[in-house]
């Protein structure tokens, strides 16, 4: 296992844990399930899944690396439930379920087919011990560019979107851990999308691996801290904001 993937699945499980009380809450609700999911897709994209759970698959169907298709599918909800997060914190009025669907779910529900005809299409694929460092084909080069837009999209606008809230005294060490983690995001979709486009994706697998895994870790220790900091205040009684 990659040592940036175990110290974001430790991150990850830790948060949850801590944010056990969150899914009843709204503004904290998205968070909560961008952990979920990050979690989620690093399991399912580790060689070691790959090598058994990807395998018996393979064996099965004759199409490889289909536990890296569910993963990645995985990071576009959880790209999306941070962004509702931050259309929450400047929008929580009766107008953000139009925008979130507008601006959000439209974007993620059309890239999820396109990403699946692409990897399809790319044929029945030998199983990689690493998805990151195979070499890519015409159809893999496509479904890297489709994934690695939406996630880049939903990342950089909910950074836009949390900027603002920088100027907010009280919210200004969680927002600027969310800003940081989502420039990590948007860093390995970044290096993906150019190595897979300039055929070096062997060499800047570590690369993809660190800032993905940064982007899970980042969220997870930011608003673990946030929920903590949260409880303490309210002297051991969980509330919403």
């Amino acid at each position: 296992m990659p040592i940036p993937a175990f110290i974001a699945i430790v991150a990850i499980i830790a948060a949850l844990l801590i944010r056990h009380a969150t899914w009843s809450s709204p503004a904290e609700r998205g968070i909560t399930i961008n952990l979920l999911l990050q979690g989620c897709a690093v399991l399912l994209m580790l060689p070691v899944t790959n090598d058994t759970l990807g395998q018996w698959l393979y064996d099965r169907t004759g199409y490889g690396n289909l536990t890296n298709l569910i993963g990645h599918d995985c990071y576009v909800v959880a790209a999306s439930s941070i962004l509702m997060t931050a259309l929450y914190m400047r929008n929580p009025d009766e107008e953000l379920q139009r925008k979130f669907q507008q601006r959000v779910e439209l974007p993620c529900l059309l890239i999820i087919p396109v990403m699946l005809a692409f990897f399809l299409a790319d044929g029945k694929q030998e199983q990689a011990h690493d998805f990151f460092a195979v070499d890519d084909g015409v159809w893999l080069v496509w479904y890297w560019l489709a994934l690695t837009g939406v996630l880049a999209y939903a990342l950089a606008y909910s950074a836009y979107l949390f900027w603002p809230v920088l100027y907010e005294t009280k919210m200004r060490t969680m927002v600027a851990g969310y800003i940081l983690a989502s420039a990590c995001g948007v860093l390995a979709c970044a290096v993906k999308a150019v190595s897979a486009m300039f055929s070096v994706s062997p060499a800047t697998a570590p690369a993809v691996w660190a800032f993905a895994t940064a982007c899970g870790a980042g969220f997870a220790v930011t608003s673990a801290w946030d929920w903590y900091n949260h409880w303490h205040r309210s002297v051991g009684r969980v509330s919403v904001y």
